[in-house]
């Protein structure tokens, strides 16, 4: 997921293009700023992954007074089922991985790994009746793009707000009748 902030192109009403820029490129980055707080806020309401978690994966590009663009986006591989709350019992191993659910994994157990978390692995099935054991892998979970993504429209609808406020306040900073 990336969400990409532009700023104004038409500063003919500014006075001072120098000040404006600069005043676009803050109240850009105020924005931004706002909008991983704001995407952060939405994953932890839905799941249950750490804040630092998220932030590790959230990515931020400022603005300058000459590009006038800023960037927010989330990346990385799934997060590990380390991270979860996971369980087993005699019949399935489970792992909370949205808030208020479990997930119950086909063929999953629990395993320490060497830095002595525990996890959940599963083994793959295999096409067709091997006598092999089949491999192990960890469990399928989402990564922080994929849970930024279930709160896109809360997201958006809080960037376009602090835009607006961001633009207005920092306009009323840069440009105001000093006494």
């Amino acid at each position: 997921m990336r969400i990409e902030i532009e700023g104004l192109d038409d500063f003919r009403n500014a006075g001072d293009a120098n000040k404006a820029r600069a005043a676009i490129s803050s109240a850009l980055n105020k924005t931004a700023r706002a909008t991983r707080a704001e995407a952060q806020r939405q994953i932890r309401a839905r799941y249950t992954v750490k804040s630092a978690l998220i932030r590790k994966r959230s990515f931020l590009k400022k603005s300058t007074k000459n590009t006038l663009k800023a960037s927010v986006w989330f990346g990385g591989d799934p997060i590990g089922s380390q991270y979860f709350q996971i369980g087993q019992n005699r019949r399935a191993a489970w792992a909370r991985i949205k808030k208020g659910s479990r997930v119950v994994f086909d063929r999953a157990f629990k395993w320490k790994n060497a830095a002595g978390r525990m996890m959940l692995l599963q083994r793959k099935t295999s096409a067709g009746n091997s006598k092999l054991r089949d491999p192990v892998r960890d469990v399928e979970r989402p990564s922080v793009a994929k849970m930024a993504m279930d709160g896109y429209g809360a997201i958006r609808r809080a960037t376009d707000a602090a835009l607006a406020r961001n633009m207005r306040a920092e306009f009323d900073y840069r440009f105001r009748a000093r006494r």
